[in-house]
């Protein structure tokens, strides 16, 4: 059962709102956020690949899906998990990379 579906990090999300604002004639800013962009992006395309072979497994316990999971720590530090699967035998960590 997927409980918490995927969406885009708040980092994604606020690279693209610059980039619409920022003007392609600053050159070395412009340079600078798209090529976070660009890594940032092919990371969330990743996962949503990722999340397609999901839907082609057939998992045989009861299970909760969680992607993009984000949590806060007593110190005010947050931690994302990409996937975090949770069966009654193990829980399952995964930490997306799409490199090219």
């Amino acid at each position: 059962m997927e409980i918490l579906k995927r969406q885009k990090s708040s980092k994604l999300i606020n690279l693209e709102a610059l980039l619409r604002r920022l003007p392609e004639n600053e050159q070395a800013d412009y340079s600078f956020y798209m090529e976070q962009y660009i890594v940032q992006r092919k990371g969330y395309d990743g996962e949503l690949w990722v999340d397609q072979l999901w839907n082609e497994l057939t998992i045989p316990c009861r299970y909760n899906l969680f992607h993009s999971y984000e949590t806060i720590n007593s110190a005010g530090y947050s931690h994302q998990i990409d996937t975090l699967l949770l069966t009654p035998h193990f829980i399952w960590l995964i930490e997306i990379k799409n490199i090219g």
